[in-house]
């Protein structure tokens, strides 16, 4: 069993069809991973998949078969020193410095630019259909 970081762009596609969603879906079964991810990504879900969607039962049923990590003081000053010179969004460096807190092994995005960064921070970065 492996365990594995997905930021939001990875789990929208686990909520909601869109391309590589079955991808995703098909590795992550077949690799018996096991999902984690932080408190930030509570918020992007809702925000990527609109108000339509929104269903507060549903969301804590989905994110309740997935460690959630709480996010520090330290962590948000050290995100802001992630990926400085490759113009980096804050949110993005949030995910990757979590990840990297709590040693996963696995990073999990769809964010070409935050994939980029994740791998030149050490972390081994997939993207699966991609």
């Amino acid at each position: 069993m492996t365990t594995a970081y997905l930021d939001t762009s990875a789990l929208v596609r686990l909520l909601h069809s869109e391309q590589y969603s079955d991808d995703l879906e098909t590795y992550i079964d077949d690799d018996d991973i096991t999902i984690c991810t932080s408190d930030l990504s509570r918020t992007e879900v809702i925000k990527a998949l609109g108000s339509e969607w929104y269903n507060r039962d549903v969301l804590a049923r989905f994110f309740s078969d997935i460690t959630v990590f709480p996010i520090s003081t330290v962590d948000f000053e050290q995100a802001g020193l992630i990926g400085l010179d490759d113009n980096l969004r804050s949110l993005d460096a949030i995910h990757i410095q979590v990840a990297i807190k709590h040693s996963l092994p696995l990073f999990i995005t769809y964010d070409l630019r935050q994939s980029a960064v994740a791998a030149k921070q050490g972390l081994k970065v997939v993207s699966p259909g991609r």
